[in-house]
């Protein structure tokens, strides 16, 4: 799985990084007849706790540096990051309420964190955010809009949180080129990493009509998109309370579905791709209920715990510190 083999007739191994890794065992008998198994396995870290991660989003209208230093945290995702001018044009900017901001604009809070230590990611899209290199008519052109984004902001981790897909006018393969896009991208940059966000219901992962996660997510592994996380969206479902049942329910319908899509991973390893992602500032949501989700999280190897967001926690970053612990590591 890492490169390394060994032979005899009993072996071990040891890997130097935590990870999903295939390994193939090949017996050899007295007469020189071969036969090969190939499996999957995870390796966690040897404290032997859950490496889960906390990676809460922050709206660049929040205060960047002030939420992200004042919450317990060690990362944040910056949102959002898309293509507001509709003028066949490919412009990636910052999306705000008042119109696109240059790339430019934060990359100095970046910096500034990621000195401090903090992992920097970058959301593309957002509810009803014109997704970055929208109007792109080739895989190239996808491809140098997301380098241009990688390479003027400085990180190495992109969140497709893709919810603009029933726009009127948009071409609806746009996200085959764009995971094509994504593929060349990580094959000739190996540190980029790539997390899907999309739509779910209390059942699990859906193909919502402004966001097909379950197509785009089979399109990109298809593909050969190596994907970090598979990051659901438990929040804001209209004709429910969101209530910690249903976000867990949400969660066990989703490591359900991945079966289909990673057929070779065991229950675990797709609990350890999947990340889930609650609305703080819903009116119902409470401190509380992120304790009790958090905990949920790491009772069941879930890889990922996010909240939105940051600039929207009136509890005096309450639910931040409810959420970090997950973190195997989090001092």
């Amino acid at each position: 799985g890492d490169g390394t083999t060994a032979t005899g007739a009993t072996t071990s191994h040891s890997y130097d990084a935590t990870g999903d890794y295939t390994v193939t065992l090949t017996v050899t008998d007295d007469d020189g007849a071969t036969d090969s198994a190939t499996t999957g396995i995870s390796v966690s870290s040897s404290s032997g706790g859950n490496d889960a991660i906390f990676a809460p989003y922050l709206g660049t209208w929040g205060d960047i540096l002030g939420d992200t230093q004042n919450a317990s945290t060690d990362r944040v995702v910056l949102s959002f990051v898309g293509d507001g001018t509709d003028d066949g044009t490919v412009t990636p900017a910052w999306l705000t309420a008042d119109g696109d901001r240059p790339l430019s604009d934060h990359a100095d809070k970046i910096s500034t964190l990621q000195d401090e230590g903090y992992d920097v990611w970058v959301a593309m899209g957002g509810w009803d955010g014109r997704i970055v290199a929208r109007d792109a008519s080739s895989v190239s052109e996808v491809k140098s809009a997301y380098e241009t984004v990688l390479d003027t902001l400085g990180v190495t981790h992109i969140d497709i949180d893709d919810e603009n897909y029933n726009e009127p006018g948009r071409d609806g393969t746009y996200y085959e080129m764009r995971n094509e896009a994504l593929a060349q991208i990580q094959s000739e940059r190996p540190d980029v990493k790539v997390t899907y966000t999309v739509a779910a219901r209390p059942s699990g992962i859906v193909n919502a009509d402004h966001c097909p996660g379950k197509d785009m997510i089979t399109d990109a592994l298809d593909k050969g998109v190596e994907l970090e996380y598979i990051n659901i969206m438990t929040m804001d479902w209209t004709d429910v309370d969101t209530t910690p049942e249903r976000v867990k329910s949400a969660v066990e319908g989703t490591v359900d579905w991945m079966s289909n899509v990673y057929p070779d991973k065991s229950e675990a390893q797709r609990r350890a791709k999947l990340g889930f992602l609650p609305n703080v500032n819903e009116s119902e949501w409470s401190v509380s209920d992120s304790q009790n989700v958090a905990d949920f999280a790491q009772q069941q190897g879930i890889g990922n715990v996010s909240m939105w967001a940051l600039h929207r926690d009136t509890s005096d970053y309450g639910h931040s510190d409810a959420f970090y612990p997950v973190e195997s590591g989090s001092k």
